[in-house]
This record gives C-alpha cells, sequence and structure tokens, in this order.
C-alpha cells in the first residue's frame, strides 16, 4: 500500500530551499537501471529500455543487484546533486569509507551467485571496487550517455518552470508546484512515497533535484543525517527518441578521440556556451572547455564571443566527422 512522504520545515528550512541546477548524473544513472528492470513508462521509455538491454548484456545483473528496482537501495550510490560531471562522480562513489559500504550493503537482498562479490565491494577490495567503476562506466557509456541531451532539455525545462514559480510567490509557491494542491501545508511538504515516513530538516533547507528517469514517486536518501535532497520525477517529458543518443555511432569516434571528447563533439550539432556544452555532454565546465580548446585546435569546432561568452559551434570539418559517424 502507497504511503505518505512527510517533509517537515522550520522558517529557516523553507528559506534556504534551492533548486539544482542541472540533473546529476549518479541519480539519474541510478533511476534509470530501476526503469530497465520494470515495465514503467512504455510510451516514455520502452524503445531506449530495449535498445539498452540489447547492448548491456548480462554485466549489468551485477550492478542492478545493488541497484533493485523494488524497495530501497544504498545511498552511495548517489553522493552528489546536481552533478554532471560523470568521472567526478564515480570517484566521489568509489571512495565511499567500507564502514558505511558494510552497513547499506549488508541491508540488501542478494542472490547467491552475487553474495561472494557484494561482501568483496563491502570490505573494499581493490578489484572489487575496479569492477565497480568499469561496470558503471560500461552502463552509463551504454544507457545513459545516449539519453543524457534529452535528460538535459527536460530537466532545464523543469528548472524554468519552478523558476517561475518562485518568481510568482518566492519558495512557497515552488513547494505548492512540487506537490500540488493540499500538498503543502506548512510547515509540511507531504507527498506520494511507497511507505509512510517523516523527514525532519532542522535547518539544513533542501535540495530539489528534477529526475528524468525517476517515476511514479519521488527519492530522497535513506539515511536522516545526510544532506536532504528530494529527488522527483517530471511531469511533463518527452522519450528519448529512439537511436537518437548513437552511442552506439560514437564507439568509433569514442575510439579515437576519447569517449568524453565525442560526446562533447556530438553535443555541438547545436552552438552552445562552454557551460551549456557541459551540461549536455555531462562533464564539468572546467573539462569541457579545456576539450572545446583541443577540438578548436584540430579544427573541428570554432569560438566566438557574444557579448562577453564564448560560444562553440562545429566546422564544417567537425560536422563532416560527425557525419561519418552516424548509422
Amino acid at each position: 500500500m502507497a504511503g505518505r512522504l512527510r517533509i517537515h520545515f522550520g522558517v529557516a528550512d523553507v528559506a534556504r530551499l534551492r533548486v539544482a541546477s542541472g540533473p546529476d548524473v549518479l541519480w539519474e544513472t541510478a533511476n534509470s537501471m530501476h526503469m530497465l528492470q520494470t515495465r514503467r513508462g512504455a510510451v516514455l521509455f520502452d524503445g531506449w529500455r530495449q535498445e539498452s538491454r540489447r547492448r548491456l548484456g548480462a554485466p549489468a545483473r551485477m550492478l542492478i543487484t545493488l541497484n533493485p528496482a523494488i524497495g530501497s537501495f544504498p545511498d552511495f550510490l548517489t553522493p552528489t546533486t546536481g552533478l554532471s560531471d560523470f568521472e567526478a562522480g564515480l570517484d566521489l562513489m568509489l571512495s565511499t569509507p567500507r564502514a558505511r559500504l558494510r552497513i547499506e550493503l549488508g541491508e540488501l537482498t542478494v542472490p547467491a551467485r552475487m553474495r561472494q562479490w557484494v561482501r568483496a565491494v563491502a570490505d573494499t577490495e581493490p578489484g572489487a571496487i575496479r569492477e565497480l567503476g568499469r561496470l558503471y562506466r560500461a552502463y552509463h557509456r551504454t544507457a545513459v550517455l545516449p539519453a543524457w541531451s534529452t535528460v538535459v532539455a527536460e530537466v532545464s525545462a523543469e528548472r524554468q518552470r519552478l523558476a517561475q514559480a518562485y518568481l510568482r510567490g518566492g519558495s512557497e509557491a515552488v513547494l505548492t508546484q512540487l506537490a500540488g494542491p493540499g500538498g503543502w501545508r506548512p510547515p509540511v511538504l507531504e507527498l506520494p512515497y511507497p511507505w509512510d515516513r517523516d523527514l525532519f530538516l532542522d535547518g539544513r533547507g533542501l535540495v530539489v533535484l528534477p529526475s528524468y528517469f525517476c517515476w511514479k514517486h519521488p527519492c530522497t536518501l535513506l539515511d536522516p543525517e545526510l544532506p536532504p535532497v528530494l529527488v522527483y520525477p517530471l511531469r511533463l517529458r518527452h522519450p528519448v527518441p529512439f537511436g537518437a543518443g548513437r552511442a552506439h555511432g560514437d564507439e568509433p569516434l569514442g575510439a579515437m578521440i576519447g569517449p568524453t571528447r565525442a560526446a562533447v563533439l556530438r553535443a555541438l550539432e547545436v552552438p552552445y556556451s562552454t557551460s551549456d556544452l557541459a551540461r549536455r555532454a555531462g562533464t564539468s565546465v572546467p573539462s569541457a572547455s579545456q576539450h572545446a580548446t583541443v577540438l578548436r585546435r584540430a579544427g573541428l569546432i570554432t569560438t566566438e564571443r557574444k557579448q562577453g561568452t564564448a560560444v562553440h559551434s562545429l566546422t564544417p570539418l567537425g560536422a563532416a566527422m560527425l557525419a561519418s559517424q552516424t548509422p
């Protein structure tokens, strides 16, 4: 039976409400694993799901062991809020202290064939941690990166909707927008949830994180001592265009210039500023700037300054290279 999540605000918490600057790559990765294991949202996700399952194969089952679709999943899988740089987030996840891993992984129900590996991860054995990193990179490259431009665009549209609500009525208007009619009854925000739960903010504020792959009800961290975050599903979204990510088509390009640089180049099918490029490519601003410099020196992109902002776009050579990689 469905329950309710009740988030208890103080005056300071309402004042400290903020919306994340963009989608969080590890939250989207975790939520996408849930979608992969179910038949939810057939119209939106079936094309993505079928293609991802076909390309992922058996190794994805090891990750799914750590992140089941039903019930709760370990907090260490989502150590960031609003971070688009996958490698930076992965480094944080893989450096989770052993004591915390043992507690969180010890609460999972694990198939017998996976118990030895899960115990090795919980004990931070180097080989197991390296394997976890390898599996996560492969999953992200195969299932998340092809959808990332859609994720960024849809989350950006939601952030604009929340910004408009804030301009109309401040933080309380945002909370009303999140909960719908009757869901925000100061000082409590009440939302649908898999079970009944109370979260007391105690002056720490709340980060609101719209998520493309989150479905039906919001998510939050299990440990009430961790910084509070509310991850919630978009009300309106479009499906990932079938094959639009073209990660499979970018594999030869990625092998030649590197997967992140290939993603940066692919993102510039439309001109972007450095910060927008970073969000579209799923990397940090300094990383996007560095890759743009290399691509510019190679003659694949050009950079112009418009009203003090660097705007990058493809050269004919860059466009031809991308066209040659499109299946």
